[in-house]
């Protein structure tokens, strides 16, 4: 598979245009330093991500648990009040 053909798979264009010495690698082309620099680039947005919906992940369970709590305090503080119209 060429690049074009991934790119358009991918619904991108691609990067650099299509200049073909760009990305001749046999003429050493500038692409055989820049397609490694964005493959890592790419694999760091790959982790980055993970790391995203982790923390995310842990939001939403934060949420939760305060949510649990607040419903509790709300319905021990309707109790005081309700207690404290019966004395």
């Amino acid at each position: 598979m060429d690049l074009k053909q991934w790119s358009r798979e991918q619904g991108q264009h691609p990067p650099y245009g299509m200049a073909r010495s760009f990305y001749n690698l046999r003429i050493r082309g500038l692409a055989d330093k820049a397609l490694p620099v964005m493959v890592r680039r790419i694999a760091n947005q790959g982790e980055q991500a993970k790391a995203n919906a982790s923390q995310l992940l842990d939001i939403v369970a934060t949420v939760a648990v305060t949510a649990v709590r607040l419903r509790r305090l709300d319905e021990e503080h309707n109790r005081t009040i309700e207690h404290t119209f019966s004395l």
